[in-house]
């Protein structure tokens, strides 16, 4: 008998922000990605800031649960009706966004600064790990780290603490 183990396609969240959001239904581009909206506590991502419209832009929200695929150059939504219009998801205000609340804060490992936030890395709905930078130089020279969000973490006002 076989044993069948589901892949997971783990994405850096950079990766998915401008990316067209296209309707599979009628193969129209509905908008792009502005930023990645996900719970601090679970490490879930809720879903997606699109912005749509060519003259006059207008934010629109994708829940992570609409999208049917990401590819590298493009996300795949049902229809245009997978977008809800930005009034309607006011009540998402106690969770973050990765570029505005997230990207470049410092971040500790046990009470010691290890580097900054630099991307996340998940599935279309949930976070893995962080990839965390320390400076140009030190990224080139030894790379970036990447840690497991398997680890206690907990979000400051201006940092993220880990701890092991």
């Amino acid at each position: 008998m076989a044993i069948i183990i589901p892949v997971i396609k783990l994405t850096k969240i950079s990766k998915i922000i401008n990316l067209p959001v296209v309707s599979k239904k009628d193969n129209i581009t509905l908008g792009r990605i502005e930023d990645v909206l996900y719970n601090p506590k679970t490490m879930e991502v809720i879903g997606y800031y699109v912005s749509s419209g060519f003259i006059v832009k207008r934010t629109k929200f994708l829940y992570a649960s609409k999208i049917l695929q990401i590819k590298k150059s493009l996300v795949y939504v049902e229809d245009k009706n997978s977008l809800i219009p930005y009034k309607k998801f006011y009540k998402f205000k106690k969770y973050k966004l990765f570029q505005k609340d997230t990207a470049g804060v410092g971040i500790t490992l046990n009470g010691g600064k290890i580097g900054s936030v630099s991307d996340m890395i998940a599935t279309s709905n949930k976070i893995f790990a962080l990839e965390i930078s320390n400076g140009f130089a030190e990224d080139i020279l030894n790379g970036r780290k990447k840690i497991s969000i398997n680890n206690s973490v907990n979000f400051g006002n201006n940092n993220i603490e880990i701890n092991d």
